[in-house]
């Protein structure tokens, strides 16, 4: 299921083209699935939040892909110095933004579970 289409990415402000779209998009269902546990797949109407965060993830993936492209995470021109991003930081700045944006959400049901949470449902 997509979040965005590309006729809202681009009316967004987005600039990539529609295959890049295509795959970033795809690797950002991906990660909100994975930090919401699956919890917005069964919902008919994708949320705003949702919508939100899946475009900041394609601007900020489709960045970090340009970045891993060279290799660096950082450089300086000065004495050129560069550093490497792990995956391990990646991951962390995805986390935080789905934090920014989905951390008041709860699941549509009866049991209105936070979208994020990762503990025991009973």
């Amino acid at each position: 299921m997509a979040y965005l289409t590309f006729a809202e990415y681009t009316t967004k402000g987005g600039t990539l083209t529609e295959t890049a779209f295509n795959r970033f998009e795809a690797q950002s269902v991906a990660h909100i699935d994975r930090l919401t546990h699956g919890r917005i797949m069964a919902e008919t109407v994708v949320r705003d939040s949702v919508k939100n965060l899946t475009f900041e993830l394609i601007g900020h993936l489709s960045e970090t892909d340009s970045i891993a492209r060279c290799g660096y995470k950082s450089f300086s021109n000065g004495s050129v110095s560069a550093s490497y991003a792990t995956a391990g930081e990646l991951r962390a700045q995805i986390a935080g933004l789905a934090e920014l944006y989905l951390s008041e959400e709860v699941t549509d049901d009866d049991y209105e579970i936070p979208l994020m949470y990762a503990g025991i449902i009973e």
